[in-house]
């Protein structure tokens, strides 16, 4: 289980790659990672994230219309 730095390296690594990118399709990869989820990805195509960020061990992405987190 990473860490708490290792999250935020990776939410503020993510926030310089894709903060302000459309936002396409997910290609979901476990199960498990559709416990809780809302918006669904269908529902984000064409979206721009806005930010990327952590809340503990959780990446968290923000779009510019409000969906997200």
């Amino acid at each position: 289980m990473p860490e708490l730095p290792e999250v935020r390296a990776l939410a503020e690594r993510l926030h310089e790659v894709i903060a302000g990118a459309r936002f396409e399709r997910a290609d979901v990869l476990q199960f498990s990672s559709l416990k809780t989820y809302a918006p669904r990805p269908d529902e984000l195509r064409g979206a721009a994230v806005e930010d990327v960020t952590s809340y503990g061990k959780y990446t968290l992405i923000g779009f510019e219309d409000g969906r997200g987190w």
